[in-house]
Parts: structure tokens; C-alpha cells; sequence
């Protein structure tokens, strides 16, 4: 007969093997990804048309830098045709972009070989003071940003030796986040970027970090 010991035991040993098995059959903790993927619109200008190439390897570069340096990846649709007049009030091209890019779109680019010297923005000076051809123009509410001269751009560097269209568009993506211009002639953020270092500076990095995951019109 089997003493009451034995039977004692017996359930002790079940209960904790019970428990080992609870225990191993805990499903981990999931990791969240910190990387924020922006749906983006890139669009060409249909009068002055960048090259499509030079759109798309700058489109990847600067994503691929900007979710290095802050967890953030643009995902860009097929080329869209920009045919609207590029120098039109903020809100214009905002309805515009509304029409014409997919609705999932939260940021929209605009690409062009045009040059412009409008009043209504904000241009940069060459050392004897003479007047030269903007470089971009963006708007941090309505979520658009427009890169002029691209090709042209694409030839000449900035002050670090990188390509001006590149630090133009790391610049111009950089207002979207709420960044302003620097007086640090290290940050891409200098104005004029083309006479800039085109560097990623400490406090570029914590204001975009600050305003990572900010929405814009029409998804705010």
C-alpha cells in the first residue's frame, strides 16, 4: 500500500513540473520597431522634368540616411507628373497634391530642373552678394517640399564635398520635421546647405527625434 508520504511527494513533483512548463511555454517579448516608414509621393515636374534616375538614387539615398541617423524611412510611389504651377501659393499645390497623389501618401516630393528667383521665397547668396537661383522650398504644415535646378545640382558639392542636390533635399526634409535654419555651418541645416558641411549635428538629430512621428495636412 502506498503511504501517505509517497502520495505527498508524488504531487509535489507534478506541481513543479507543471510550473517549468508554464514557464518555458511563455511567449517572449515582441520587439517594436522604432523605424517610422513615411508613405511618400514623389512627383516630377512636367514642364522641367528631372532626370527620372537622379530622382530615384537621391529619393533612396536620403532615406537610407535619414533612417541610419533617426529611424525614419520614406516609401516612395512610382514617379508621379508634377503639372501644376511649382511657384503657386502653399495651400494651392497642397489642394493639387491632394488630387493627384494616393491618399495613403503622408509626405509628397517635388523634383525639378527649373530655376526660380520669385519673391514670394526665400533665395540664397553667392560671396559678392549677387542673387542666385533658390534651391527648394518646403512646408511644414501641408507636407510638400519642392527641389529646384536637380540636375544642375547634382554637379556641384557643397562645402563637404557632397552632392548640393543631396544636402539641398536632406535641408529641405529637415524643415518638414520642424527644424530651422542653423548658424552651425557644420549642419546640412546652414543656409545656404550648399555652403554648409552637410553634416548630421546633434541637435539636428534631437529636433527630428522630438518630431518623429508628427502628422501633416490633411492627415494631422
Amino acid at each position: 500500500m502506498v503511504s501517505e508520504k509517497t502520495i505527498l511527494l508524488t504531487l509535489f513533483a507534478i506541481i513543479i513540473g507543471c510550473g517549468h512548463s508554464i514557464r518555458k511555454a511563455k511567449t517572449p517579448t515582441a520587439t517594436v520597431p522604432t523605424t517610422r516608414q513615411i508613405k511618400t509621393c514623389v512627383l516630377n515636374d512636367l514642364i522641367s522634368p528631372a532626370p527620372e534616375e537622379l530622382i530615384n538614387s537621391e529619393f533612396k539615398a536620403v532615406s537610407d540616411e535619414y533612417n541610419s541617423k533617426v529611424g525614419i524611412s520614406f516609401e516612395g510611389t512610382k514617379i508621379i507628373p508634377f503639372n501644376y504651377d511649382i511657384e503657386a501659393d502653399a495651400i494651392d499645390i497642397a489642394f493639387y497634391l491632394d488630387l493627384v497623389c494616393p491618399k495613403e501618401s503622408e509626405l509628397r516630393f517635388i523634383f525639378s530642373n527649373r530655376a526660380t528667383v520669385s519673391s514670394g521665397l526665400s533665395g540664397y547668396y553667392i560671396p559678392n552678394n549677387e542673387v542666385k537661383q533658390y534651391a527648394g522650398r518646403s512646408h511644414d504644415y501641408f507636407g510638400f517640399l519642392v527641389l529646384y535646378e536637380a540636375e544642375d545640382r547634382a554637379k556641384i558639392t557643397d562645402e563637404g564635398g557632397n552632392r548640393a542636390v543631396h544636402t539641398t533635399l536632406l535641408h529641405e526634409i529637415g524643415h518638414l520635421f520642424k527644424l530651422d535654419h542653423l548658424t552651425d555651418k557644420n549642419s546640412f541645416m546652414y543656409s545656404p546647405s550648399c555652403y554648409s558641411q552637410g553634416e548630421w549635428t546633434k541637435e539636428v538629430i534631437n529636433t527630428i527625434n522630438r518630431e518623429k512621428h508628427r502628422r501633416w495636412y490633411p492627415r494631422l
